[in-house]
């Protein structure tokens, strides 16, 4: 498809380039998933009824991200936060049940497209970390599993950004739990989970979806300024 791309480009042919970018566009966009299916959903209704943090709250969760060690009123304090999000992790929690994760995202849009998203997920992952080191026992750790797998929401979309942050999330999440857990116990789970994820396969329709990105603002540009380009 890079070939056919470059030759379409190079005639200037509106109709044969537009053909090429469809079908790129088609193999670059994430199948579609049913919405009782669809784990997004669920996490974007999430988001909206998260509560908005005080001032004490927010330098509380300053500290807990930043390790900083928490006092016992900022424990109590963000406790409390917990309690106040409860439906709001319930939701995750339900969301994390679901088989697929489709942001719905207008891929066509090439490099103006919009991901609200993103910051919605590192702060929904905050969330569930958070409970994780607040909690105990094995709601603690089912938190925590949950937050390693929130990085595979973006595993699917096809722009780099995302894969990016989804590394990023996996590798929090695993750091978080390797030094809040027995690593002798835990370790090698989470070294075959990171095994077995295909971020290879990820990064390549990141790529397509770059190219795309990139033919569609060079023949905007290109149209705009200059017309028809030198081959």
């Amino acid at each position: 498809i890079f070939d056919r791309l470059l030759a379409a480009i190079q005639s200037w042919d509106k109709d044969r380039i537009r053909k090429v970018l469809d079908e790129l566009l088609a193999i670059i966009t994430p199948e579609p998933i049913p919405d009782d299916q669809n784990a997004a959903i669920l996490y974007m209704e999430a988001f909206d009824k998260l509560s908005v943090l005080s001032d004490g709250e927010e330098a509380a969760i300053f500290s807990f991200n930043t390790g900083e060690s928490l006092s016992e009123e900022q424990k109590e304090l963000l406790r409390r936060y917990l309690e106040k999000n409860r439906t709001v992790i319930e939701m995750i929690e339900e969301g994390d049940q679901r088989p697929g994760c489709n942001f719905k995202v207008e891929w066509s849009d090439g490099y103006f497209t919009q991901l609200p998203h993103i910051s919605r997920m590192i702060n929904l992952q905050g969330l569930v970390l958070l409970r994780s080191k607040l909690g105990e026992g094995e709601d603690a750790l089912r938190s925590a599993e949950i937050a390693a797998r929130f990085g595979d929401s973006l595993a699917s979309e096809p722009i780099i950004v995302s894969q990016l942050i989804q590394n990023t999330l996996i590798t929090k999440s695993h750091n978080f739990l390797q030094e809040n857990w027995n690593p002798e116990e835990y370790g090698p789970a989470f070294t075959n989970s990171l095994q077995s994820r295909d971020f290879g396969k990820g990064m390549q329709r990141a790529i397509l979806g770059e190219l795309y990105s990139s033919a569609m603002l060079f023949i905007k540009k290109t149209d705009e300024d200059l017309g028809i380009p030198d081959p």
